[in-house]
Protein backbone atom coordinates (compact mmCIF):
# COMPACT_ATOMS: atom_id res chain seq x y z
CA UNK A 1 0.00 0.00 0.00
CA UNK A 2 1.04 3.64 -0.53
CA UNK A 3 2.05 6.07 2.15
CA UNK A 4 -0.66 8.08 3.86
CA UNK A 5 -1.12 11.66 2.78
CA UNK A 6 -0.10 14.28 5.30
CA UNK A 7 -1.42 17.78 5.77
CA UNK A 8 0.99 20.45 4.51
CA UNK A 9 3.40 21.76 7.12
CA UNK A 10 3.10 25.43 6.15
CA UNK A 11 0.74 28.23 7.02
CA UNK A 12 -1.69 29.67 4.52
CA UNK A 13 -1.29 33.31 3.55
CA UNK A 14 -3.76 35.72 5.21
CA UNK A 15 -4.66 37.15 1.77
CA UNK A 16 -6.91 34.71 -0.11
CA UNK A 17 -7.16 34.41 -3.89
CA UNK A 18 -10.81 34.49 -4.98
CA UNK A 19 -10.63 34.75 -8.78
CA UNK A 20 -8.31 35.27 -11.74
CA UNK A 21 -9.65 36.39 -15.12
CA UNK A 22 -8.03 37.10 -18.43
CA UNK A 23 -8.76 40.77 -19.05
CA UNK A 24 -6.94 41.64 -22.30
CA UNK A 25 -5.60 39.54 -25.12
CA UNK A 26 -4.17 41.20 -28.25
CA UNK A 27 -2.05 39.38 -30.81
CA UNK A 28 -0.87 41.00 -34.04
CA UNK A 29 1.21 38.95 -36.46
CA UNK A 30 3.65 40.82 -38.70
CA UNK A 31 4.23 37.89 -41.06
CA UNK A 32 3.25 34.27 -41.44
CA UNK A 33 5.19 31.96 -39.11
CA UNK A 34 5.88 29.48 -41.94
CA UNK A 35 8.16 32.07 -43.56
CA UNK A 36 10.85 31.67 -40.86
CA UNK A 37 12.25 28.70 -38.97
CA UNK A 38 12.51 28.67 -35.18
CA UNK A 39 16.30 28.92 -35.44
CA UNK A 40 16.09 31.89 -37.81
CA UNK A 41 13.66 33.66 -35.50
CA UNK A 42 15.84 33.05 -32.45
CA UNK A 43 18.87 34.44 -34.31
CA UNK A 44 17.05 37.42 -35.79
CA UNK A 45 14.87 38.54 -32.87
CA UNK A 46 15.25 39.33 -29.20
CA UNK A 47 12.23 39.12 -26.87
CA UNK A 48 11.32 42.37 -25.12
CA UNK A 49 9.07 42.34 -22.05
CA UNK A 50 7.25 45.17 -20.34
CA UNK A 51 5.24 44.48 -17.18
CA UNK A 52 2.98 46.76 -15.22
CA UNK A 53 1.18 45.97 -11.98
CA UNK A 54 -1.70 47.99 -10.62
CA UNK A 55 -3.69 47.33 -7.51
CA UNK A 56 -6.34 48.73 -5.26
CA UNK A 57 -7.09 47.89 -1.63
CA UNK A 58 -10.63 48.43 -0.37
CA UNK A 59 -10.08 48.48 3.41
CA UNK A 60 -13.76 48.82 4.23
CA UNK A 61 -14.75 45.62 2.40
CA UNK A 62 -11.38 43.84 2.89
CA UNK A 63 -10.95 43.30 -0.85
CA UNK A 64 -7.90 43.65 -3.08
CA UNK A 65 -8.06 43.83 -6.87
CA UNK A 66 -4.77 43.56 -8.75
CA UNK A 67 -3.95 43.61 -12.45
CA UNK A 68 -0.81 42.49 -14.25
CA UNK A 69 -0.26 43.52 -17.86
CA UNK A 70 2.47 42.10 -20.05
CA UNK A 71 3.47 43.55 -23.40
CA UNK A 72 5.76 41.35 -25.41
CA UNK A 73 7.32 41.84 -28.78
CA UNK A 74 10.16 40.40 -30.79
CA UNK A 75 12.61 43.14 -31.75
CA UNK A 76 15.37 42.67 -34.32
CA UNK A 77 18.44 41.30 -32.57
CA UNK A 78 21.48 43.56 -32.56
CA UNK A 79 23.98 42.31 -35.13
CA UNK A 80 27.75 42.32 -34.80
CA UNK A 81 28.93 44.08 -37.96
CA UNK A 82 31.95 45.96 -39.17
CA UNK A 83 31.65 49.66 -40.09
CA UNK A 84 31.35 48.85 -43.82
CA UNK A 85 28.69 46.20 -43.15
CA UNK A 86 26.72 48.65 -40.96
CA UNK A 87 26.67 51.31 -43.69
CA UNK A 88 25.57 48.74 -46.26
CA UNK A 89 22.85 47.38 -43.95
CA UNK A 90 21.59 50.91 -43.21
CA UNK A 91 21.36 51.62 -46.93
CA UNK A 92 19.29 48.50 -47.55
CA UNK A 93 17.14 48.82 -44.39
CA UNK A 94 17.70 45.10 -43.88
CA UNK A 95 15.91 44.83 -40.52
CA UNK A 96 13.45 41.97 -40.76
CA UNK A 97 9.79 42.74 -40.05
CA UNK A 98 8.67 42.20 -36.48
CA UNK A 99 7.04 38.75 -36.22
CA UNK A 100 4.34 39.74 -33.73
CA UNK A 101 3.23 41.84 -30.80
CA UNK A 102 1.35 40.38 -27.87
CA UNK A 103 -0.43 42.11 -24.99
CA UNK A 104 -2.00 40.12 -22.18
CA UNK A 105 -3.52 41.31 -18.91
CA UNK A 106 -4.96 39.33 -16.04
CA UNK A 107 -7.04 40.61 -13.14
CA UNK A 108 -7.27 38.90 -9.77
CA UNK A 109 -9.47 39.44 -6.75
CA UNK A 110 -8.35 38.73 -3.22
CA UNK A 111 -9.91 39.01 0.22
CA UNK A 112 -8.26 39.50 3.58
CA UNK A 113 -9.21 39.61 7.24
CA UNK A 114 -8.16 43.02 8.67
CA UNK A 115 -7.74 41.34 12.07
CA UNK A 116 -5.05 39.05 10.62
CA UNK A 117 -3.14 41.50 8.45
CA UNK A 118 -3.13 45.31 8.63
CA UNK A 119 -4.16 47.29 5.56
CA UNK A 120 -0.69 48.89 5.01
CA UNK A 121 0.81 45.40 4.74
CA UNK A 122 -1.96 44.41 2.32
CA UNK A 123 -1.11 47.43 0.15
CA UNK A 124 2.59 46.52 0.18
CA UNK A 125 1.72 42.93 -0.76
CA UNK A 126 -0.60 44.19 -3.51
CA UNK A 127 2.17 46.36 -4.99
CA UNK A 128 4.95 43.76 -4.74
CA UNK A 129 3.50 40.30 -4.22
CA UNK A 130 0.51 40.15 -6.55
CA UNK A 131 2.89 40.02 -9.52
CA UNK A 132 4.11 36.59 -8.37
CA UNK A 133 0.53 35.33 -8.09
CA UNK A 134 -0.52 36.54 -11.55
CA UNK A 135 2.67 35.81 -13.53
CA UNK A 136 2.05 32.03 -13.80
CA UNK A 137 -1.38 32.68 -15.33
CA UNK A 138 0.13 35.00 -17.93
CA UNK A 139 2.96 32.51 -18.57
CA UNK A 140 0.39 29.87 -19.47
CA UNK A 141 -1.61 32.20 -21.75
CA UNK A 142 1.49 33.54 -23.53
CA UNK A 143 2.86 30.03 -24.10
CA UNK A 144 -0.46 28.85 -25.49
CA UNK A 145 -0.99 31.83 -27.81
CA UNK A 146 2.52 31.73 -29.24
CA UNK A 147 2.45 27.93 -29.64
CA UNK A 148 -0.98 27.90 -31.33
CA UNK A 149 -0.10 30.82 -33.62
CA UNK A 150 2.57 28.74 -35.35
CA UNK A 151 5.45 30.80 -33.95
CA UNK A 152 7.95 29.25 -31.52
CA UNK A 153 6.47 28.94 -28.03
CA UNK A 154 7.49 31.69 -25.61
CA UNK A 155 7.71 31.04 -21.88
CA UNK A 156 7.92 33.83 -19.34
CA UNK A 157 11.07 33.23 -17.33
CA UNK A 158 10.88 32.07 -13.73
CA UNK A 159 11.52 34.92 -11.36
CA UNK A 160 13.00 34.72 -7.91
CA UNK A 161 10.37 35.45 -5.28
CA UNK A 162 12.20 37.72 -2.80
CA UNK A 163 10.79 36.08 0.35
CA UNK A 164 12.04 32.65 -0.76
CA UNK A 165 15.68 33.67 -1.13
CA UNK A 166 17.68 32.06 1.68
CA UNK A 167 19.28 34.73 3.90
CA UNK A 168 22.72 33.27 3.17
CA UNK A 169 22.27 33.59 -0.61
CA UNK A 170 24.23 36.41 -2.16
CA UNK A 171 22.51 38.42 -4.92
CA UNK A 172 23.78 37.75 -8.42
CA UNK A 173 24.96 40.59 -10.59
CA UNK A 174 22.06 42.72 -11.75
CA UNK A 175 19.94 41.88 -8.69
CA UNK A 176 19.00 44.24 -5.90
CA UNK A 177 21.21 43.99 -2.83
CA UNK A 178 18.27 43.58 -0.46
CA UNK A 179 15.09 41.58 -0.81
CA UNK A 180 11.98 43.66 -0.26
CA UNK A 181 9.86 42.52 2.65
CA UNK A 182 6.48 41.27 1.49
Amino acid sequence: MGAELEAPKWNLHPIKLRFVHLHTLKFEAGFLPESATKEEMQRAFTPQWLFSVTGNVDKENAVVVASLKCRFNMAPAPAQKSGAQEAEADDRHSSPPEPYRLEVAAVAGFTFNPNEIPAPEVKLWCDKGSFFVLAPYLRNVIAGITRESGFPEVLLPLLEVPTFRPPSAKPQSGQAQESPEL
